[in-house]
């Protein structure tokens, strides 16, 4: 009845919260991967420039740290 409402008011938007969370991480890991595989394309095809290669390597650590906070498969 009335106190399952209330428990359910207080658990559910929590609960929506960290799955929106989940989704934004999950985004933001697809955004990395995507810039990634334009810079190793962009390598492939003979770009050279300055910073690139430190570019990719903040790319790489960026999705390590985002690959590591998202839940398993």
């Amino acid at each position: 009845g009335r106190v399952r409402r209330r428990v359910h008011a207080r658990v559910e938007p929590p609960r929506a919260e960290a799955s929106l969370a989940r989704a934004g991480r999950g985004q933001a890991l697809l955004g990395v991967e995507r810039q990634i595989a334009n810079l190793v394309e962009a390598i492939a095809d003979g770009l050279r420039a300055p910073g690139l290669q430190a570019k990719l390597d903040a790319l790489e650590a960026r999705r390590a740290a985002l690959a590591a906070r998202r839940p398993g498969p």
